[in-house]
């Protein structure tokens, strides 16, 4: 049977290093009006450059294209993988000068990054820094998506289509749909068992007096009154006759001193004298193998001076993993702590999930973007075990534990930064605080942008079943001085609607 149907023209977008992603895009558009253009009286017809243009001379070949297809097209679906593009004399490329025209004209613009492994080698560096430049310059204009493969691309770009579909349709909604698909947001806290939309105030009071912090204190204090109990002459230090340019005297600097009591009096109560730092005559030998090579240092002392020093390096180490585990703790304590799920209480199976949290603009919420980075002592056991330790829930009898096939993957850039032999400490920091980046990112993994006075929360869900729920991928951490409301607004690929509600977080 015929139908009338409104027909929505469909730019394709991208540079030439996805041209899959290109012959893709059409069959996906194909295949959705097969299954759904009756139902919305909806068609989206794919446009292309290589198919809808026609030779003409007299203008920039992009200023052509643009009066030809991009003016009398109403949506625009972009792919980016590697590259950006040529520049066009007005953009940086072709596929960016067409993306400016959309969003002057105010029309809609689905972008996708593939974030699909790619070889180094293939990779132009100028290239690849421009489109990174471009996808944090899209952060700030509104929100994109990233596919990891093909299956991944036409799955989203299906329920991209159907969630538009659904906002501009005009078919009428039946009734028993609804009542049956029930999805709705709830807190949870563990204790309790128990979903509400009322919540009271939870913080971490407890890190900084763990059980863990406790043992670490011990063990300090025991390598403290080792070194107390051990008593050397006081070295000269550099300065000594005995100092020549093939051994150096061990010495502690005083800066270093003052630091190392006022952190032992402040977290052990215990107050350090000058022996402490003494190691007699100890001394360090200037011949040896490099670090890279296998070397370590040569000191050359009594076994009494060169067990004190051992014991003091420990002491250092320790006392600066303390001093990391400490200040990230108190960080964390901070923050409030809102523990979401997502229920379905209905029964319809629901996939393609996409739910948006609303909290007051003057909020602060804590992305991993925000996140003060540990010290050099404790970062990797924040990023290795602590982050998902502490910000991730975990699965129990009632609630399901958050899963999503498009989870956070690290950039190209990222792993195959910085590989060498030997590496600086400045190049050893750095590679430890990206990948801390990337454990943050991994876990706090939402989309964080501004609405007009609210700043929105967005997560993705693959899927919920029937009568099951589902814990967010982390707990949400803000700092907030007032009770705040939070509105949620919940779409999926089976609501022919989107849902609705309020939480209220009392302080």
């Amino acid at each position: 049977m015929s139908f009338t149907a409104k027909v929505y023209r469909v730019l394709i977008a991208s540079p030439s290093d996805v041209s899959e992603e290109r012959e893709l895009i059409p069959k996906v558009l194909h295949k959705w009006n097969t299954n759904n253009s009756a139902h919305y009286k909806i068609v989206f017809l794919p446009v292309k450059w290589e198919t809808h243009t026609i030779p003409e001379m007299g203008e920039r070949p992009q200023a052509l294209i643009n009066s030809q297809i991009v003016n009398s097209s109403d949506i625009l679906i972009g792919t980016f993988w590697t590259k950006l593009g040529t520049h066009t004399g007005v953009a940086e490329s072709g596929t960016v000068e067409e993306i400016q025209e959309f969003m002057n004209s105010s029309k809609k613009v689905m972008l996708y990054f593939s974030i699909k492994p790619v070889m180094p080698d293939s990779i132009e560096p100028e290239q690849y820094k421009k489109l990174k430049e471009f996808r944090i310059h899209c952060q700030s204009k509104g929100l994109y998506d990233t596919y990891d493969s093909s299956e991944l691309l036409e799955e989203k770009l299906l329920n991209h289509l159907t969630l538009f579909a659904q906002s501009n349709s005009n078919e009428p909604i039946s009734n028993d749909l609804i009542t049956t698909n029930q999805l709705s947001v709830a807190f949870y806290h563990p204790k309790i068992q128990k979903a509400k939309n009322v919540f009271d105030l939870l913080k971490w009071n407890h890190l900084t007096t763990s059980e863990f912090i406790n043992s670490q204190k011990e063990v300090l204090s025991q390598l403290t009154h080792e070194l107390s109990t051990t008593k050397l002459p006081i070295s000269a230090g550099r300065n000594s006759d005995k100092a020549n340019f093939l051994n150096t005297p061990v010495s502690i600097s005083s800066e270093e001193q003052q630091e190392y009591s006022a952190l032992c009096e402040k977290y052990l109560g215990i107050k350090l004298d000058a022996n402490f730092f003494s190691f007699g005559n100890l001394k360090k030998s200037s011949l040896q193998i490099p670090t890279y090579l296998g070397g370590s240092p040569s000191y050359e002392g009594t076994a009494e001076e060169r067990e004190k020093y051992n014991l003091y390096t420990q002491f250092e180490k320790k006392l600066d993993e303390l001093k990391g585990y400490l200040e990230t703790f108190a960080y964390l304590e901070n923050f409030n702590i809102a523990p979401l799920i997502l229920v379905n209480s209905g029964q319809q199976f629901n996939e393609s999930i996409t739910v948006k949290l609303s909290f007051p603009k003057e909020v602060h919420i804590l992305n991993y973007q925000k996140f003060e980075k540990p010290n050099y002592a404790t970062i990797k056991t924040f990023t290795n075990d602590f982050l998902s330790a502490i910000l991730q829930p975990k699965e129990d009898s009632n609630i399901l534990e958050y899963y999503s096939k498009t989870q956070y993957s690290p950039s190209v850039s990222s792993a195959f930064a910085n590989f060498s032999l030997h590496r600086s400490y400045k190049e050893e920091w750095d590679e430890r605080k990206r990948n801390f980046e990337d454990k943050a990112e991994e876990i706090l993994f939402f989309d964080l942008y501004e609405n007009g006075e609210k700043q929105i929360l967005k997560f993705q869900f693959d899927e919920l079943n029937p009568s099951t729920s589902m814990w967010f991928p982390c707990y949400i951490l803000f700092k907030s001085s007032n009770s705040l409301n939070i509105d949620y607004e919940i779409t999926s690929k089976n609501l022919p609607q989107k849902l609705t509600g309020t939480l209220e977080y009392k302080l």
